[in-house]
């Protein structure tokens, strides 16, 4: 097999098992998950009622039939990404799956509904709703820019772009195809990047902030043309246009300047304790110890710091830990769990991603994908063989990969032993 594309279906299985395994932790405090951290690695858990409405515990989740769904778009585009060949493919999978289980996978948002409108009243009123939906910037609580992170969990496919260009490309149809935002565009080419950087250049991840800040500086000319081109073909039609709130030119800057100033703090975090050292049998969690912990300061238990790398905390946990399903906080946890990956063994690296709490699933998609292969090639492959007895690795339409229709079974669908 050609070895990217063997890097490809081997980062494919890397976002399945991060998104069936997170699934079932998804909105989870951190906390809580300390208090039953022994389980963890023995099964996978039932999702939260309000997500679990035709769902085994295993099942991928939208995060992966997204994913799934720019694989089939990049493969009809010889590797360039349409966004309305996109939508075809988001339209086809998350009808299939409605058909199969009676509900579509939780987690579509904004998305779920369009593709509704599509099939209920045809093409060009979704067209319509599509350019709505885009035009609408999204504000939490206090009026601040709080862009979600969905267009951050379908990354993976894209880092293995023909060409530099075609992914940096390719990154920017992604990160415009559903709530176009600054933050959203730097964290999908900043990911790309870091990806490409971990998986095709073999890179050292120690490294892995810096050499992302340095190329998108180097990249950050060509965003802002396309960027420009773009928001005049959007706006052409829309009345008012002056008063109308999306991807200003001054905005993103201000946007790109801060996220680069964040990483920047970011990648001077001192090294996290080995999650394989922290959280082994004999491990009880005190939660007295919690409360010796400042907002600003390494976690007594682990030595991250939860609060600079994903503050303010999932809205739904209520004060206690977890990642919001926000495209910035995503970003930064993301960007650190690859930096420190060969510090620990691949299920190290996992259950640190499920014990950051809150959106466990589209944190393990945004960092697995890209450190999957580097262990397995490097002995710390160590993940329960309970992972790869998945019924949902066997779902035909994850074979629609273009490739030897054999590849995926061969490299995914084999019951891997540690």
């Amino acid at each position: 097999m050609e070895n990217g594309v063997k890097k490809l279906v081997a980062a494919m299985t890397g976002c399945l098992i991060a998104d069936a395994k997170g699934a079932g932790h998804e909105m989870n405090s951190r906390e809580d998950l300390l208090s039953n951290v022994q389980e963890l690695n023995k099964r996978y858990f039932p999702r939260d009622p309000k997500f679990s409405k035709g769902y085994t515990p295993g099942d991928y989740t939208d995060d992966f039939e997204m994913t799934l769904a720019v694989l089939m778009a990049l493969k009809e585009g010889d590797m360039k990404l349409n966004v309305n060949v996109l939508y075809k493919y988001f339209y086809q999978l998350y009808f299939e799956t409605k058909e199969k289980f009676g509900v579509a996978r939780a987690g579509y948002g904004s998305v779920s509904k369009l593709l509704e409108v599509w099939k209920a009243n045809g093409y060009e009123e979704f067209q319509k709703e599509l350019l709505k939906s885009m035009l609408t910037v999204k504000k939490n609580v206090t009026g601040d820019d709080a862009p979600g992170n969905a267009s951050l969990m379908r990354m993976t496919p894209i880092v293995f772009s023909k060409s530099y260009f075609e992914m940096i490309e390719n990154a920017l149809v992604n990160a415009l195809s559903t709530k176009p935002h600054g933050y959203i565009v730097f964290s999908c080419v900043a990911l790309a990047i870091a990806g490409r950087y971990l998986t095709v250049e073999n890179g050292d991840p120690h490294h892995l902030i810096d050499h992302t800040l340095k190329k998108f500086e180097e990249w950050r000319p060509f965003i802002m043309n396309y960027i420009t081109e773009k928001r005049e073909q959007m706006l052409q039609n829309v009345p008012n246009r002056e008063e109308v709130e999306f991807l200003e030119l001054e905005k993103l800057d201000e946007q790109f300047n801060h996220m680069s100033k964040q990483l920047s703090e970011i990648d001077q975090l001192p090294q996290p304790a080995n999650p394989d050292s922290v959280y082994g049998p004999s491990f009880v969690y005190d939660k007295e110890v919690k409360k010796c912990n400042d907002k600003d300061e390494p976690d007594p238990i682990d030595g991250v710091n939860y609060y600079k790398l994903m503050y303010p905390y999932a809205s739904p946990l209520k004060g206690k830990t977890g990642l919001g399903a926000k495209g910035e906080q995503t970003l930064y946890c993301a960007l650190y769990c690859l930096k420190w990956h060969q510090q620990t063994t691949l299920w190290g690296n996992l259950l640190r991603i499920i014990l950051f709490g809150g959106d466990t699933d589209t944190l393990g998609v945004c960092v697995l994908p890209y450190i999957y292969e580097w262990h397995c090639n490097n002995g710390s492959c160590n993940l329960p063989a309970w992972l790869f007895d998945n019924g949902e690795m066997y779902d035909p339409k994850i074979k629609r990969y273009g490739f030897n229709p054999d590849d995926f079974e061969k490299l995914v669908c084999s019951n891997l032993k540690p």
